[in-house]
C-alpha cells in the first residue's frame, strides 16, 4: 500500500448489510473522504482479492456464511493491509480477540460517526510503521548511516542477532542500566546481571522472531535506589534479503508519564467520593464526535450500560418533563460557548417528582477545542426543604396577622 494522501482511499468492505453499507458511506462522505469502495459478502470472493491493490480493509464480524475472526487471520496471512473491524456489539474479550487475530482497531455500529477518525488513525500509524520500516532496511544496507542514526537517538536503542545476543547499543542505553558496552555486546539478557527480571523480555523476542511482527510493551523495576522506573519498549524484526536477522528496538522511560497518570486515577478516586456525597455526577462533552464520558457515579444514577453515549441519549436518560427544552439549550449553549446552569424537574416511579441542577460550560483554557464539561447534582431534598421552610414562614406570617 502506497501513501494515500494524494489520492482516493481504496476500501475493501467485507458486509453483507445494504443498509450498514449506505451507513458507512455516509459517514465517509460526510468527514469529506475522497474513496472508492469494493464490497464482498462471500469466502470466495475474499480469496479472489489482490490485497496490495488496497489501502485499507473494513470488515464487519458478523457476516452471514463468513465468520468474521477467520477472514480478519486469513488477510492477515497474506498482507499486512490494516484492518478494521465493525460490529453492533463487542466485548472486551472480543475486542483483544480481534487485535490478536491481526486487526488495526475496532469499533461498534452505534459510534459509525467515529469510524472518520478511526481510520484516519489507523492509516496514520499505518504509514508510519511503513515509513519506519523502510528507514530500517536502508539503515541496515548503510552502515555509516546506521551508526549515525544509532547514536543520534536520545532515546536508549539496541540491536540483537538472531540468537538474541546485543550487537550494537547506544550511549543512552547504557546509561539508563548504568554499565559500559563491553558488559553489554556479545551477550544475552539472562548472561547480563540487569536490575530487573528478563523472562519477559526473552519471551517478547522469542514471539518477534518466530512471528516476524513488531511489539510495544511496558515494564517496571526498582533502580538501584529503590525508585520504581517505568519504560515503555518498542521493537520490530530487522530483515535482510527477505530473512529476519535480528531485532532493533528502543526504550524509553515513562515514568513520570506514569506517575502523572497514578494522580489523575487518586483525583478520579476523590471526585467519585466527591460525587457521591453531593449526589451528583459529572461528564465531559466532546461536540465534534458527539460523544459524552460519563464519571462513574454518573453511570450509576443514570443506570447507563456504558460511560459513552451522545449528549441526545444522555438528556433521555435524565427523564425530564420536557427533554426537548434541554437538549436547545445546550445546543446553545454549544453554539455560543456559553456557560448553561439550571434546575429541572425530572420523574421517577411514574408518580414522584424530582429536581436536578445541570451545570454545562466549556473548556476555558483550550478555546480550540470542542470540548465541554458538565455536572448533574440531585438537588430534590435541598429544594424540598427550601420549599418547606417557605411555606412555614408564610404560615407563620399569617398566624401572626390573624392574631393582630
Amino acid at each position: 500500500m502506497g501513501k494515500v494522501t494524494n489520492r482516493d482511499l481504496r476500501i475493501l468492505m467485507l458486509e453483507d448489510s445494504t443498509d450498514d453499507e449506505q451507513l458507512i458511506k455516509r459517514e465517509l462522505t460526510k468527514s469529506n473522504f475522497d474513496f472508492s469502495l469494493k464490497v464482498i459478502d462471500t469466502e470466495q470472493e475474499l480469496k479472489l482479492q489482490k490485497f496490495d491493490e488496497f489501502d485499507i480493509v473494513l470488515c464487519d464480524y458478523n457476516i452471514s456464511g463468513l465468520d468474521g475472526l477467520k477472514a480478519i487471520r486469513y488477510i492477515r496471512t497474506r498482507s499486512d493491509i490494516p484492518i478494521i473491524c465493525i460490529s453492533g456489539s463487542i466485548s472486551e474479550e472480543l475486542g483483544l480477540e480481534l487485535l490478536e487475530a491481526g486487526a488495526e482497531d475496532f469499533i461498534k455500529k452505534t459510534f459509525l460517526k467515529k469510524l472518520p477518525y478511526v481510520l484516519k488513525n489507523v492509516i496514520h500509524k499505518y504509514e508510519l510503521k511503513s515509513h519506519s520500516e523502510e528507514c530500517m532496511r536502508k539503515v541496515s544496507e548503510s552502515s555509516q548511516m546506521f551508526d549515525t542514526l544509532f547514536e543520534g537517538l536520545d532515546n536508549p536503542v539496541f540491536l540483537k542477532n538472531s540468537d538474541l545476543k546485543y550487537l550494537r547499543v547506544n550511549a543512552a542505553f547504557c546509561e539508563l542500566y548504568d554499565k559500559n558496552e563491553a558488559e553489554i555486546i556479545g551477550k544475552s539478557d539472562d548472561e547480563i546481571e540487569w536490575i530487573h527480571q528478563s523472562d519477559q523480555s526473552f519471551q517478547g523476542d522469542k514471539h518477534i522472531l518466530e512471528k516476524g511482527m513488531s511489539a510495544n510493551y511496558e515494564f517496571d523495576y526498582l533502580d538501584e535506589h529503590g525508585r520504581r522506573v517505568w519504560l515503555e519498549v518498542s521493537k520490530t524484526p530487522l530483515f535482510i534479503n527477505g530473512e529476519i536477522a535480528g531485532i532493533l528496538g528502543q526504550a524509553k522511560n515513562i515514568s513520570a508519564k506514569r506517575n502523572a497518570i497514578s494522580i489523575m486515577e487518586k483525583s478520579q478516586n476523590i471526585l467519585q467520593q466527591a460525587e457521591e456525597l453531593t449526589l451528583s455526577g459529572s461528564f465531559e462533552y466532546d461536540a465534534d464526535l458527539d460523544l459524552v464520558i460519563c464519571s462513574k457515579n454518573l453511570v450509576r444514577m443514570l443506570g447507563l450500560h456504558s460511560s459513552q453515549i451522545s449528549l441526545g441519549r444522555l438528556v433521555k436518560l435524565i427523564k425530564l418533563e420536557d427533554p426537548s427544552i434541554l437538549l436547545d439549550r445546550l445546543n446553545e449553549s454549544i453554539e455560543r460557548r456559553k456557560e448553561y446552569r439550571k434546575e429541572h424537574r425530572y420523574m421517577f416511579n411514574q408518580k414522584h417528582q424530582g429536581i436536578f441542577e445541570i451545570l454545562f460550560r466549556p473548556d476555558y483554557k483550550d478555546v480550540s477545542r470542542s470540548t465541554f464539561y458538565g455536572t448533574i447534582m440531585n438537588v430534590t431534598e435541598e429544594s424540598n426543604a427550601s420549599l418547606s421552610r417557605i411555606a412555614h414562614q408564610e404560615e407563620s406570617k399569617i398566624e401572626i396577622a390573624q392574631a393582630s
